[in-house]
C-alpha cells in the first residue's frame, strides 16, 4: 500500500511526494526543469524516522529546503518526534506556493507543512498540528482549489465517512474553516478512495469510490459560494455498472479537459475522458447570488442541494487504458496523474509487484497516444 501525488512547483515543475508503507516514510523525485522531457532527481527521503536537528551548513540545495523534517518539530507537537506516516495530499495556495498535508498515523493527527514563499528555492515550514483538528479518525485525505483559487481539503473518516475543510479566504495565510461533514450516499455508507479535479469549464468534482460505485459532485463555477450537487453514480448512468472501481485518479490535458481513470475490482485499468464544448453542450450548475464576503464559504450541510442531468454527459465512455498494464507488476496500490509545463500528462501507479510505473503523453496534444509503461528502480530500502 501507499500513496502518490503530484505538485506543482511555482516555475511550473512537477514534484511526486510518495508514501511508501513500509517504512512509512514520504519520498520525493521532480523534474530538473519544467519540460516533461526533463530528467528527474533522485529519489530522496524527506525526513528520517526519527525528527533530529543537525548542522545544515553544508547541505546541498534539496537538503536545505527539506530540512525542517529533519528539526525538532515546533509547539504544539514540541520535543523530537516519529512520524508513521500514512497518506499525503499537496496543492498549491493561491500564491503558487506549495503546502503538504499528511497523516500521521500512529497518532491518528493530521498535520501540514508549506512553502514560506513562492519562490521555487523557498523553505518549508516545519510541521505542525493542522487546525481546525479533524474531529474524527482520519485515514485517507485529497485537496484541490476552485475556480478562484480557493483551498479545500477532504477527508475519510476511518469508517468511511467524508469530510471538508477550505481556506476562508484566498489568502495564502488564511485559516480553514470548521470541518463540515458531507450526507452519505444513500443506501452505501463506506467511502474509500477520493479524487478531487477542476473541469475546463471551472467546477470543482469530487469522486468518491463508495463500495462498488463510483459517485460524484459537482461545485458550481465562477462563484465560490455556489452549492455543491447531490452525488451520482458517475458509471451507471453509462448503462454499465459492473465496473466495480476500486481506485480513482484525475488529471488535466493540455486543454483543461479532465482525463479519469479507474481500476476495477479485476485490477483492469480505464480510462474516460471530457469530451470538446464542441462535442456537446457541457451542464454547468446554476450561480448562487453570494452575499457579504465573497472569500468566505458556507458548510456543505447548509447548502441546497441541486439536481443536475445525467454525470456522463460531456464524457466519452470508459474504455480500457491502452498500454496495457505490465503483468509483473502485480496489483496497483495507488494512482496520480499530473501535468507538466509543456501540457504533457503524466499517469503514476504503484504496484505490489514492481514499485512506482508511469507512463505520459507523446506529446501535448490532448489526443496523443500514451508511452509504453516506464519501470524505474525501486528506492534502496525496497531491494
Amino acid at each position: 500500500m501507499g500513496k502518490i501525488v503530484t505538485g506543482t512547483l511555482p516555475n511550473r515543475t512537477m514534484e511526486l511526494f510518495i508514501v511508501y508503507t513500509p517504512p512509512n516514510e514520504i519520498y520525493t523525485q521532480w523534474k530538473l526543469t519544467p519540460e516533461s522531457g526533463s530528467p528527474w532527481s533522485n529519489n530522496k527521503r524527506l525526513f528520517d524516522n526519527f525528527v533530529h536537528a543537525h548542522d545544515h551548513s553544508q547541505d546541498s540545495f534539496w537538503e536545505r529546503l527539506f530540512h525542517p523534517f529533519q528539526q525538532p518539530s515546533p509547539a504544539p507537537l514540541g520535543g523530537e518526534q516519529k512520524f508513521l506516516i500514512t497518506e499525503v495530499a499537496v496543492e498549491s495556495l493561491k500564491d503558487k506556493a506549495l503546502q503538504v498535508f499528511f497523516i500521521d498515523g500512529a497518532k491518528q493527527r493530521l498535520l501540514t507543512m508549506w512553502k514560506v514563499s513562492s519562490a521555487v528555492e523557498a523553505l518549508w515550514t516545519e510541521p505542525q498540528l493542522f487546525e481546525p483538528e479533524p474531529p474524527f479518525d482520519i485515514s485517507t485525505i485529497t485537496a484541490g482549489t476552485t475556480a478562484k483559487g480557493l483551498l479545500h481539503l477532504f477527508a475519510l473518516s476511518s469508517n468511511g465517512q467524508l469530510f471538508s475543510t477550505w481556506k476562508t479566504s484566498l489568502a495564502s495565510d488564511a485559516s480553514w474553516a470548521p470541518w463540515v461533514r458531507k450526507p452519505d450516499i444513500e443506501g452505501r455508507t463506506k467511502e474509500t478512495k477520493i479524487a478531487v479535479g477542476r473541469t475546463h469549464n471551472g467546477q470543482l468534482n469530487l469522486w468518491q469510490v463508495v463500495e462498488d460505485r463510483l459517485m460524484v459532485s459537482k461545485k458550481g463555477m465562477a462563484n465560490i459560494q455556489a452549492p455543491w450537487s447531490k452525488s451520482r453514480d458517475f458509471l451507471s448512468t453509462r448503462g454499465n455498472s459492473s465496473f466495480k472501481p476500486t481506485d480513482v485518479a484525475v488529471g488535466p490535458l493540455s486543454d483543461d479537459r479532465l482525463q479519469l481513470f479507474f481500476i476495477n475490482n479485476h485490477q483492469q485499468l480505464f480510462t474516460m475522458w471530457e469530451l470538446p464544448d464542441d462535442s456537446v453542450k457541457i451542464t454547468k450548475l446554476p450561480e448562487v447570488q453570494a452575499s457579504g464576503n465573497l472569500d468566505l464559504e458556507p458548510p456543505m450541510m447548509a447548502e441546497p442541494f441541486v439536481m443536475i442531468p445525467p454525470d456522463h454527459k460531456g464524457w466519452t465512455a470508459p474504455t480500457l487504458f491502452d498500454p496495457a498494464l505490465p503483468e509483473e507488476v502485480g496489483q496497483i496500490t495507488a494512482m496520480a496523474a499530473g501535468r507538466h509545463a509543456d501540457g504533457v500528462l503524466q499517469l503514476f501507479a504503484m504496484t505490489t509487484g514492481r514499485g512506482t510505473i508511469t507512463t505520459w503523453k507523446e506529446s501535448s496534444d490532448p489526443n496523443a497516444p500514451w508511452m509504453p509503461w516506464e519501470i524505474p528502480p525501486p528506492p534502496e530500502f525496497i531491494h
